[in-house]
């Protein structure tokens, strides 16, 4: 990664600081992108820490113009865009029948067309290039079925297919796309509805978490830092014949089937 230059979405906290944390330690340069820029000062402040070059720029994943200017920005500061890792999520509860449209749209906007619009926006320049790679984050809620959130799994769906599709497009052009599908990390994003439950119950926070830790073969939760690892190895050059793969990190949860425990 030493002097790369790579875009994480989603850096202001979670999985998307844990990337660019990990990728200034390898010497690349990172520009640490957020919804405001205040949400990833801090990142790209301790990134430059770690030992790599680092901005801070605010994006809205969902807008065509604000990825364009992100991607813009990052061209004039360092030359060239060698990675994305693309870590920009939200959530949204419900059913089919208890799902309103407005969290349907929010979820879709965010997860899935700000994911193939980052994309996007950086594509040209790794077409220039002729070398690129673009990492997703998506979840196991788009590899299995996971109760009461049916936009977020809808949406992780999405960009595992828009994974294989645009590794097959862009290819020709030394450009790979690969996609994450962590369990669950305790991360702002995950940890919501335990510290919801604990508002109102600090028992049943208690509760929750101990089935959702018996669904872990491995028998613990995962680590930011287990993520991070492989954000940067699939950004970097080190598995440059690895192509539109879909990779769970997820303590076995698949390889056993994740309602184990429940």
């Amino acid at each position: 990664m030493q002097a790369k230059t790579v875009i994480i979405t989603g850096a202001g906290s979670g999985l998307g600081q844990a990337a660019a944390l990990a990728c200034a330690m390898e010497g690349a340069n990172v520009v640490c992108a957020g919804r405001t820029l205040r949400s990833v000062e801090a990142t790209a402040s301790e990134a430059a820490k770690a030992g790599g070059a680092a901005i801070a720029h605010a994006v809205d994943v969902s807008d065509m113009a604000s990825t364009e200017a992100l991607a813009a920005a990052t061209l004039s500061r360092f030359g060239r865009i060698d990675a994305l890792i693309n870590v920009a999520g939200i959530a949204g509860p419900g059913t089919a029948l208890t799902t309103s449209r407005q969290t349907w749209d929010q979820v879709l906007n965010i997860n899935l067309t700000g994911t193939w619009l980052m994309s996007r926006a950086v594509l040209p320049a790794m077409i220039e290039q002729r070398d690129g790679s673009i990492v997703l984050m998506s979840s196991l809620g788009g590899m299995v079925g996971v109760p009461d959130i049916l936009a977020y799994c809808a949406s992780k769906g999405g960009v595992n297919a828009l994974t294989k599709q645009m590794a097959c497009d862009y290819a020709p052009h030394n450009i790979r796309v690969n996609a994450i599908c962590p369990g669950t990390v305790k991360t702002p994003l995950v940890m919501k509805p335990y510290n919801d439950a604990g508002a109102r119950d600090p028992a049943e926070k208690e509760r929750m978490m101990d089935r959702a830790l018996k669904r872990w073969p491995l028998g613990r939760w995962g680590q930011l830092d287990e993520i991070a690892a492989l954000c940067v190895f699939l950004a970097s050059g080190e598995c440059g014949w690895m192509t539109g793969v879909i990779t769970p990190v997820d303590g076995g949860m698949t390889a056993m089937g994740w309602q184990v425990g429940r």
